[in-house]
Protein backbone atom coordinates (compact mmCIF):
# COMPACT_ATOMS: atom_id res chain seq x y z
CA UNK A 1 0.00 0.00 0.00
CA UNK A 2 2.85 2.34 0.76
CA UNK A 3 4.56 1.93 -3.21
CA UNK A 4 1.09 2.45 -4.40
CA UNK A 5 0.63 6.19 -1.89
CA UNK A 6 4.70 7.03 -2.75
CA UNK A 7 4.39 6.73 -6.34
CA UNK A 8 0.66 8.58 -6.90
CA UNK A 9 2.40 11.50 -4.70
CA UNK A 10 6.17 11.51 -6.83
CA UNK A 11 4.13 11.61 -10.03
CA UNK A 12 1.49 14.61 -8.40
CA UNK A 13 5.01 16.69 -7.01
CA UNK A 14 6.94 16.01 -10.63
CA UNK A 15 3.13 17.27 -12.92
CA UNK A 16 2.16 20.26 -10.38
CA UNK A 17 5.50 22.47 -11.49
CA UNK A 18 4.34 22.18 -15.11
CA UNK A 19 0.72 22.72 -14.63
CA UNK A 20 2.07 26.59 -15.44
CA UNK A 21 3.47 25.44 -18.94
CA UNK A 22 0.98 22.75 -19.72
CA UNK A 23 -1.91 25.42 -19.48
CA UNK A 24 0.19 28.00 -21.82
CA UNK A 25 0.79 25.48 -24.48
CA UNK A 26 -2.95 23.34 -23.98
CA UNK A 27 -5.14 26.14 -22.61
CA UNK A 28 -6.84 25.66 -19.22
CA UNK A 29 -9.67 23.89 -20.62
CA UNK A 30 -7.95 21.38 -22.66
CA UNK A 31 -5.43 20.53 -19.86
CA UNK A 32 -8.63 19.77 -17.80
CA UNK A 33 -10.58 17.51 -20.33
CA UNK A 34 -6.90 15.68 -21.18
CA UNK A 35 -6.41 15.40 -17.49
CA UNK A 36 -9.91 14.41 -16.60
CA UNK A 37 -9.84 11.69 -18.78
CA UNK A 38 -6.02 10.61 -18.15
CA UNK A 39 -7.12 9.93 -15.04
CA UNK A 40 -10.52 8.02 -16.10
CA UNK A 41 -8.29 5.55 -18.32
CA UNK A 42 -5.96 5.01 -15.61
CA UNK A 43 -8.30 4.61 -13.14
CA UNK A 44 -9.97 1.74 -15.42
CA UNK A 45 -6.39 0.75 -15.51
CA UNK A 46 -5.47 0.28 -11.58
CA UNK A 47 -9.20 -1.92 -11.70
CA UNK A 48 -8.33 -4.24 -14.14
CA UNK A 49 -4.15 -4.43 -13.23
CA UNK A 50 -3.91 -8.52 -12.43
CA UNK A 51 -0.70 -7.58 -10.88
CA UNK A 52 1.75 -5.00 -8.22
CA UNK A 53 3.61 -3.90 -11.38
CA UNK A 54 0.88 -2.86 -13.75
CA UNK A 55 -1.01 -1.14 -10.94
CA UNK A 56 2.20 0.40 -9.88
CA UNK A 57 2.18 2.05 -13.40
CA UNK A 58 -1.00 3.29 -13.48
CA UNK A 59 -1.13 4.90 -10.41
CA UNK A 60 1.55 6.76 -11.73
CA UNK A 61 -0.46 7.62 -14.55
CA UNK A 62 -3.38 8.62 -12.00
CA UNK A 63 -0.76 11.23 -10.14
CA UNK A 64 0.28 12.47 -13.20
CA UNK A 65 -3.12 13.41 -14.19
CA UNK A 66 -3.81 14.29 -10.87
CA UNK A 67 -1.39 17.15 -10.71
CA UNK A 68 -3.05 18.95 -13.02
Amino acid sequence: MSWLQTVYLIAKIIAIPLTGYLTRLLTARWLFVIAITLFCVASIGCASSNSFEPLVLWRVVQGFAGGR
